[in-house]
């Protein structure tokens, strides 16, 4: 399962809240929804958007339609930053057309499960590491936070328990994630004599 950070800027206007509220994302380039055509290779991607976009920068446009439409996976979670606020995202399907998007350069979109009831989580609060990452200047990019834990879980073709050990002292925030993600977590202490870890319902069958 892949981690994502996604920035709803379409045509270059922050489109975060009114796609949220539609449980969707999208894209932009969307005068290119041929590429949702499956046959389709990376180079006819490139060949599309060179038709479409002569004035873009072509190899910013095929990095993220590509990761949008073909990279990003069922069941990916996605971090959607806007202002200090972040929302975590599932995804749910495909990618898809819409016409009613046109206007809003939105029709290459994909329907996703909003995680945490809807609601955002600040900025600030998110574990540093995860902050630093959130600091992506793009459209998209390859979150690799908690999505390392889950990969191995997809890989196997079934569910697992999956146990994530913490120092303690994590914000409730950061929790929240991943408590959402169904991940228990495992507190430590880190003393001078040991470390001592906070089991919990960790042990539980």
């Amino acid at each position: 399962m892949g981690t994502w950070g996604l920035r709803l800027k379409p045509g270059r206007v922050d489109q975060a809240i009114p796609l949220l509220s539609e449980n969707v994302i999208a894209i932009g380039w969307s005068d290119s929804d041929q590429l949702l055509n499956r046959p389709l290779s990376k180079d006819d991607f490139r060949a599309i958007l060179k038709r479409d976009y002569p004035d873009e920068n072509l190899a910013n446009a095929l990095e993220h339609t590509w990761r949008f439409i073909r990279e990003i996976a069922l069941g990916d979670v996605a971090a959607v930053p806007h202002g200090d606020d972040v929302y975590f995202v599932q995804i749910g399907g495909d990618a898809y057309s819409e016409a009613a998007g046109a206007d809003t350069d939105t029709v290459i979109r994909r329907p996703i499960i909003r995680l945490l009831d809807g609601k955002p989580l600040a900025r600030h609060g998110l574990p540093q590491s995860l902050q630093d990452k959130l600091a992506f200047p793009k459209t998209s990019a390859n979150l690799k936070a908690v999505g390392q834990l889950l990969v191995y879980e997809k890989r196997l073709k079934r569910d697992y328990r999956k146990i994530l050990i913490l120092p303690k002292g994590m914000r409730a925030t950061a929790r929240d994630v991943l408590v959402s993600l169904d991940i228990v977590i495992v507190d430590y202490d880190d003393l001078r004599s040991g470390v001592i870890f906070h089991w919990g319902s960790a042990l539980d069958q």
